[in-house]
């Protein structure tokens, strides 16, 4: 069947008794041993080089010639390649932005030993943190533009929590270099008098 396949395709014009031992018409190269068993050719990645050169000239298909078992197998790309698709995450599929596993990850060790944590509330907690920070950066943000500043400091966190009620009984705590709230008590005020 080898035989045949390369006598179509103009390679067995110098073969001698199914093996050749001179290169294919015009290439003026010793190749060795016989095309069926593509061990010579194997070996010597210049005579293998060749022939597909001279392949692509004569324009038989190097895929052909492979399958023969003329040179080493190399990977043909036939259409597009496939491209490998990302895993659709948990936050993906809740439309969050906050990282659902490692969420469920965290509270996993940090439950008791025999508690189990079902997998929405990863996701519930997820998108408390993220509604809560989305929250405090429109307001810290408001209050770095009224600055004219571009960086948000704490200074700016501490007037955007503090300028809003509900975020002020959350979030008791003090900010570090956040500063204080100006604020005069109405007692101190100078109150002028009309004489």
């Amino acid at each position: 069947m080898g035989a045949s396949v390369l006598e179509a395709s103009g390679f067995g014009a110098n073969s001698q008794d199914n093996g050749c031992t001179t290169s294919p018409p015009g290439l003026g190269v010793e190749l060795g041993g016989s095309f069926g068993d593509g061990d010579a050719l194997q070996k010597n990645d210049v005579a293998s080089g060749i022939l597909r050169t001279h392949a692509r000239e004569e324009g038989v298909e190097v895929d052909l010639l492979l399958a023969v078992g003329l040179g080493r197998p190399q990977k043909v790309q036939k259409g597009k390649e496939k491209k490998t698709e990302q895993p659709i995450t948990r936050s993906s599929r809740a439309g969050l932005k906050f990282p659902v596993g490692r969420i469920h990850k965290m509270l996993k060790g940090g439950a008791a030993e025999n508690c189990r944590v079902a997998a929405t509330a990863a996701v519930y907690m997820a998108a408390v943190l993220e509604y809560l920070t989305a929250e405090v950066l429109e307001l810290s943000g408001g209050v770095s533009k009224d600055q004219k500043v571009g960086r948000i400091t704490p200074r700016h966190l501490q007037l955007g929590i503090r300028g809003d009620e509900e975020l002020d009984t959350l979030v008791k705590g003090t900010i570090a270099s956040g500063g204080v709230i100006p604020h005069i008590h109405l007692a101190l005020i100078k109150k002028s008098s009309k004489k």
